[in-house]
C-alpha cells in the first residue's frame, strides 16, 4: 500500500496525528458500529470489551464528571460514556465529553464532542493514545487523560505527538468553560468542591445567589447593631434586658440604621423605639 494514499481503514503512523491518515469523508458522529448500552466499543477495527470499574477508576469518573458539568459554558452540554464514530472502523466512548446543544445541520444528529476526559487506571497508554488520535481526526480540539495512581492530568498535543503532563497548579482555559477549571480540581475532591461553588456561583444558581443576599443582610444588620448599642452607650441611655433583646431580634438592616440615626439626636429612647 503506497503510504501516502491511506486506505479507509488505516491508522495514523505513530506520533502522527494527521487528519490525512483518515478518511475524508467520515460516517456521522452518532452512526454506530456497535449496540448502544452495551460493553462493547470498537477501535481500528478491534472489538473491546469494556469492563466495570473497581472504586479507584470509578471514583475518579465521578470527580471529573461533577467539576466539569459544574464548569460548563451556557451552550455546552456535559456526557459519561458517550459514544463517537471517529471514522469507518472506530466507535467508543470518552468518559467524559462537552459539546453543543445545537444539533449539527449537516446530519441532524449532535455535534462532535470539543472536550474530552479520559480516567486511566489499568488500561494501557498505548490505547488511550490509539482513542485520542482518532478523536483528535475527527477534530476534537481537546483531549485529556487522568492516570489514576500517578495523580497526574495530561493533555494531549497533536503538534508534539504526545502527552503534555499539566501540573497540579495549571487551569484549563476553554470556551467551553464557564470559568478557568483548576487542574487540581480534577484530582483533589475538596478542591472539586470549592471550584464547583465558585462555578455555581458564577452562573447565577439561584439558591446560592439567594444565599449570598442573605449572608450580606445578616452580615449588615450584624454591623448595624453593634453600631447602634455603641451610640446608645455613649449617648448615656440605659440599655433595659427587652430592647437589648429586641435589637438582637430585628434582622431587617434598614430598620436598624434608622434606629441608629434616631439614636444619634433623640433625647429620650422612647424618641428611638416608640413606646410599644
Amino acid at each position: 500500500m503506497d503510504p501516502k494514499v491511506p486506505s479507509l481503514w488505516a491508522s495514523p503512523p505513530s506520533g502522527e496525528a494527521s487528519a490525512a491518515w483518515f478518511p475524508k469523508v467520515r460516517p456521522a458522529v452518532h452512526e454506530r458500529l456497535v449496540v448502544p448500552e452495551g460493553r462493547e466499543e470498537i477501535l481500528g477495527g478491534e472489538r473491546i470489551v469494556v469492563s466495570p470499574s473497581d472504586p479507584p477508576h470509578a471514583r475518579q469518573h465521578t470527580e471529573i464528571t461533577f467539576v466539569v458539568r459544574a464548569h460548563a459554558a451556557p451552550g455546552y452540554l456535559v456526557a459519561v460514556d458517550m459514544l463517537t464514530r471517529t471514522d469507518e472502523d472506530s466507535d467508543f466512548a470518552a468518559d467524559v465529553s462537552v459539546f453543543s446543544d445545537r444539533l449539527d445541520p449537516t446530519t441532524g444528529g449532535r455535534r462532535l464532542e470539543e472536550l474530552v476526559f479520559e480516567v486511566r487506571n489499568t488500561e494501557r497508554l498505548g490505547r488511550a493514545t490509539e482513542k485520542a488520535k482518532r478523536l483528535a481526526a475527527r477534530g476534537v480540539r481537546r483531549i485529556f487523560y487522568v492516570h489514576v495512581l500517578e495523580r497526574q492530568v495530561s493533555e494531549w498535543s497533536g503538534k508534539e505527538g504526545g502527552w503534555r503532563g499539566l501540573g497540579a497548579d495549571a487551569v484549563l482555559e476553554d470556551p467551553c468553560l464557564l470559568r478557568p477549571l483548576p487542574v487540581r480540581a480534577i484530582l483533589d475532591a475538596a478542591a472539586a468542591d470549592e471550584a464547583v461553588a465558585a462555578a455555581l456561583l458564577a452562573r447565577g444558581t439561584r439558591v446560592l445567589t439567594e444565599f449570598g443576599h442573605r449572608e450580606r443582610a445578616e452580615g449588615r444588620a450584624e454591623g448595624a447593631r453593634r453600631a447602634l448599642l455603641r451610640v446608645l452607650g455613649r449617648r448615656g441611655f440605659a440599655v433595659s434586658p427587652e430592647v437589648e433583646a429586641r435589637i438582637a431580634k430585628e434582622i431587617d438592616p434598614e430598620r436598624l440604621e434608622r434606629w441608629h440615626d434616631l439614636a444619634v439626636v433623640a433625647e429620650r429612647m422612647d424618641d428611638v423605639f416608640g413606646k410599644a
